[in-house]
């Protein structure tokens, strides 16, 4: 049976597949319906079912010439790729660009993240040279996939960073120690990410902002991205409740993480009303050089109109014109 139908059956069965560390295929969900056909067609296409599973973890941005390497851009900390729609659009490169995003299980460090996600890439382009990149925690996520392709020989020709500080920094800004005022922070951080702004409201609703319960701002959360279409089909309550939860999960993570130098240069690009002293953000002294360059706006407009062209010039200027020239190599 064709790999469409074969999914629709197991959907009707409650079965559910999870892409598993280097390519392998876990049986989730309702175990007891699975019979001898079904384990004989897992069996059988195994690799095509991986892919399958490996191509439902990204988002297809812009489709490209298949011989050139796809450049692939990790979510940030909400686990969406949509927010690289408007970039991907904008690009010149010829490749395939991929988002690749949360699904499934949620890594609880950013070395499992890594490792899930490299399984997800090389499934979709099995040899180097890997381009890599990400805003926000996305490049982070990316730093330390370069660092395991790297120490696995593998050829890493770009490592591009959207304003993404060393986890090292976040950690002196932390609301931690506050955990309702952490909550509200990362709810704050989930609408600019998918650009919902509090414009429409009046300045008595905007002052009621920081009395309100958690609950209530779930509520409002949804009003104002339906009010402005920036919300995914389909997104209601309980997906949000599911998509804050990978935040809390993202945001534990990349303060957790400790990164390791690796022999290469990393492309940084930094939002100008970002006022971070260290112009490489915190990453200067783990890789040989951080090519940094500024880019008008803020930590979340850089991502849209007008800034986001700027920002894909500066991309395509980054990504080399040929395979030659290796950026980051074991």
């Amino acid at each position: 049976m064709s790999l469409a139908i074969f999914f629709q059956e197991l959907k009707n069965r409650g079965i559910k597949l999870q892409l598993g560390e280097q390519g392998s295929v876990k049986v989730i969900g309702r175990r007891d319906q699975l019979d001898q056909q079904i384990l004989r067609e897992l069996k059988e296409n195994k690799n095509e079912v991986a892919k399958w599973l490996a191509k439902e973890q990204m988002v297809e941005l812009k489709t490209g010439i298949a011989l050139l390497p796809s450049l692939f851009l990790v979510h940030p900390i909400g686990g969406y790729a949509h927010c690289y729609v408007e970039l991907a659009t904008h690009l010149n490169y010829g490749g395939t660009v991929f988002g690749v995003q949360m699904k499934g299980d949620m890594p609880d460090t950013i070395e499992k993240m890594a490792a899930k996600y490299i399984s997800v890439i090389t499934l979709v382009q099995p040899g180097a040279p890997y381009l890599l990149g990400g805003w926000s925690m996305g490049g982070v996520v990316a730093y330390e996939m370069a660092r395991q392709l790297t120490a696995a020989r593998e050829e890493v020709e770009l490592l591009f960073m959207i304003d993404s500080f060393h986890p090292d920094m976040m950690k002196e800004n932390s609301s931690l120690d506050h955990p309702t005022a952490h909550k509200m922070s990362l709810l704050a951080t989930m609408a600019s990410e998918l650009g919902i702004t509090d414009e429409s409201l009046g300045p008595a609703e905007k002052a009621a902002l920081s009395q309100m319960e958690l609950e209530d701002m779930f509520l409002l959360f949804l009003q104002l991205g339906t009010e402005q279409n920036r919300l995914p089909p389909g997104f209601g309550l309980s997906e949000l409740k599911e998509r804050f939860a990978v935040m809390l999960n993202n945001s534990s993570a990349v303060r957790r993480y400790k990164a390791s130098p690796i022999p290469g240069e990393i492309h940084l690009v930094r939002a100008e009303e970002n006022k971070t002293p260290d112009a490489t953000l915190g990453w200067g002294s783990l890789v040989t050089r951080v090519f940094v360059t500024e880019q008008q706006g803020n930590h979340f407009s850089i991502m849209r109109r007008p800034h986001v062209l700027e920002l894909a010039k500066k991309m395509d200027a980054a990504i080399p014109v040929t395979s030659g020239t290796t950026l980051v190599s074991s």
